[in-house]
């Protein structure tokens, strides 16, 4: 897969930073601007390296594109159109029945044929985003909503982003009970979250089949930009898990900072000094949330913060193993680590294996391991309190639907944060 890259220089630049190597061997410095076509590879590191680029005094140069500012796709020309309607609708811009620009302004901004843009308009209506009227235009349809004009779907969403995950099942098993008891039924929809497109997509789909409240399993980077034509909408929302940044709206999570802070005693206890953290991104609040625990005990405990023994990354058992293999190496005194999510965990625990050092190392983590792998390392477990929390978010959203179907002034965002399970080894 190919992808197109706008660049707009400022001025001529310096050689760049080893650091950027990829960027050097792309662009032509002596150009005021160019276009390249650039493989997947190098696409992705262009976007990994993105927000540093942008604003560093030596680089002085912009990145621009028409529909994010940064790249689009190579592709059907119609596609690129549908994509920005999307994104405004799902940013709440556009609300029901705001008018589209017209065939000319679109034309014009995307500079493409008559021909092209009602084949996107073709495709929007398709997919139920918008209605054309003849001599005026087209429209937002999206947020048709019957349960609004009194009719009850007794529907609620639930949209997770891993299925796979440890808590997951349990947390959507108890909300489905939940809402079963109140005459509610659940319809379940999973996204990746490595493409946001997918999150909005199955968040429009479950509007379009008329629920009355959704419960949200945001991904680390989500933010209020995603849930905007819901809120518009003013349909209840219940964030579970994580938080959505900038996002004011009723949530239920485990409590993240007390259970990093009971499991960081429990190896300072174990007599461990020399301790590690190792978490996913430091943009997911709920890594920020852990760390702030881990380093309370330390702090009671009169233990320095070390930043070198604090790591973030990609919440994957890669990371995990290279993590744990660089602070072993940067601190040969190591004898305890937290890590903050499981499937690094996972990445630990077979890194500690490889290197034999699995008797040398104590390990607290959140959520349970893969079984295949605790049996090698006896470990102090923060398991987060699935069910429960499924139900609690199952309460919020029914007494937010209720209220809303009485007419009642909406209450202020309420979080809920349930005590951790903390588990010894044995």
């Amino acid at each position: 897969m190919y992808y197109t890259v706008t660049f707009s220089l400022v001025k001529q630049v310096e050689p760049i930073n080893a650091q950027y190597s990829c960027v050097k061997a792309i662009i032509a410095q002596n150009y005021t601007s160019t276009k390249i076509v650039v493989e997947q590879k190098v696409f992705d590191r262009l976007q990994e390296i993105r927000y540093k680029l942008i604003g560093i005094c030596f680089m002085e140069w912009v990145m621009t594109d028409l529909l994010n500012d940064f790249v689009h796709l190579s592709g059907p020309k119609y596609k690129r159109i549908i994509k920005y309607v999307r994104q405004q609708i799902h940013e709440g811009h556009w609300t029901t029945g705001a008018k589209l620009p017209s065939e000319s302004e679109l034309m014009a901004d995307f500079a493409i044929s008559r021909h092209t843009v009602r084949q996107a308009i073709k495709g929007l209506e398709a997919e139920g985003l918008v209605r054309t009227e003849h001599g005026r235009g087209s429209f937002v349809t999206l947020l048709k909503h019957t349960s609004r004009d009194g009719i009850r779907s007794g529907l609620i969403g639930v949209l997770v982003n891993d299925l796979g995950a440890p808590m997951v099942g349990t947390t959507v098993d108890g909300t489905e009970r939940y809402a079963a008891k109140s005459g509610f039924s659940t319809i379940l929809a999973g996204y990746d979250p490595q493409y946001p497109e997918d999150e909005c997509r199955s968040l429009v789909e479950m509007v379009r089949r008329e629920v009355e409240g959704i419960i949200v399993f945001p991904s680390f980077d989500s933010d209020a930009k995603r849930y905007g034509f819901l809120l518009q909408a003013e349909i209840p929302l219940v964030m579970v898990d994580n938080l959505a940044a900038g996002l004011e709206t009723d949530a239920v999570t485990t409590d993240n900072i007390q259970g990093a802070y009971v499991g960081t005693k429990k190896l300072l206890e174990s007599g461990c000094r020399t301790i590690g953290f190792i978490s996913g991104f430091q943009t997911a609040w709920t890594s920020r949330e852990r760390l702030t625990g881990f380093r309370r005990a330390l702090w009671e405990a009169g233990i320095s913060d070390d930043s070198s023994l604090i790591t973030d990354g990609a919440f994957s058992p890669e990371f995990g193993q290279e993590a744990c293999r660089r602070l072993r190496e940067r601190h040969p005194g190591l004898d305890g680590l937290f890590v903050a999510n499981h499937p690094i965990a996972n990445g630990v625990v077979r890194e500690l294996v490889r290197s034999k050092a699995e008797k040398l190392i104590n390990l607290a983590t959140f959520d349970e391991m893969d079984s295949s792998l605790s049996t090698f390392l006896p470990y102090i477990s923060i398991s987060q309190p699935s069910r429960e929390i499924g139900e609690k978010a199952a309460e919020l959203l029914l007494d937010r639907i209720s209220r809303k179907q009485r007419g009642e002034i909406a209450l202020p965002a309420r979080h809920l944060a349930i005590p951790a399970i903390i588990k010894s080894p044995h």
